[in-house]
């Protein structure tokens, strides 16, 4: 199983100690982030639906909305 983004910025944090880089181990982490957001998005809609997203970028729309509260859950 892929780890988290923030056990993969624990572990490269801890690794580059003298924290030379750690903008570029944030971006990282936020990138390895959307990915796992994106991931659960399309396994929750594919797990519902018979016609499952495509991969033309549906669920990086999704995401997109729900981030910009677009997409807003019922209360």
């Amino acid at each position: 199983m892929k780890e988290t983004a923030v056990e993969w910025l624990l572990d490269s944090l801890d690794y580059n100690q003298n924290m030379l880089g750690i903008k570029e181990i944030i971006e990282q982490a936020k990138e390895m982030e959307r990915e796992q957001m994106i991931y659960i998005i399309k396994t929750y809609h594919n797990n519902l639906f018979y016609l499952p997203l495509s991969e033309n970028g549906e669920a990086d729309r999704i995401l997109d909305l729900i981030l910009t509260k677009q997409i807003k859950p019922k209360p």
